[in-house]
């Protein structure tokens, strides 16, 4: 009995050494890509190469926003433009789901200096009217954060357009993009 509780009280304590022998390694919370939320609105023209038609087609699809406002955790980001452009098989009735992307964002800061991102994503979504965007910050502002942008696209007369031989080549994209 007096080895059983010997035993005991060293396992007991070695345990309490072996717990205390290892520290914590913490990662500062300020450095990592999670501490960054940042939203930002998306606005303007896109253009479809060669146009878009009823049927489906193998089409480039290029998009550029308006320098835009953003709200969040920015790290100091005031507004920013995004310019993106995806190809794949698409028509005027389906999204470009799937089809992977690749998107510069430039950013404008409070000291009134400009940075840039580039963003690699995944097209995804059953409709042309509302695209998701998701992928990952691959180089600049941000690297290694999420990227998501949920986007509609707007084609003006598209019933008419779609219909006709060269499709549709113009629309506007709007919608938000986030970091984080």
């Amino acid at each position: 009995m007096r080895f059983a509780r010997k035993l005991l009280i060293a396992l007991v304590a070695g345990a309490a050494v072996t717990t205390a022998a290892v520290p914590a390694q913490a990662t500062p919370f300020r450095d990592h890509p999670a501490a960054v939320t940042v939203e930002c609105g998306v606005n303007g023209p896109a253009r479809f190469d060669p146009g878009i038609r009823t049927e489906f087609q193998q089409v480039t699809l290029k998009f550029k926003s308006d320098d835009r406002g953003c709200v969040g955790n920015t790290g100091g980001v005031l507004s920013a433009t995004f310019h993106g452009a995806t190809q794949g098989s698409m028509s005027c009735h389906r999204s470009p789901g799937g089809n992977e992307g690749k998107g510069k964002i430039t950013w404008k800061l409070v000291d009134g200096s400009t940075s840039t991102s580039v963003v690699d994503f995944r097209a995804a979504g059953t409709s042309l009217a509302e695209a998701e965007l998701r992928g990952t910050v691959v180089s600049g502002r941000f690297k290694g954060a999420a990227f998501r942008s949920d986007i509609n696209v707007s084609i003006i007369n598209g019933a008419v357009k779609c219909l006709s031989p060269q499709g549709a080549t113009e629309a506007t994209v709007s919608g938000d993009f986030f970091i984080g």
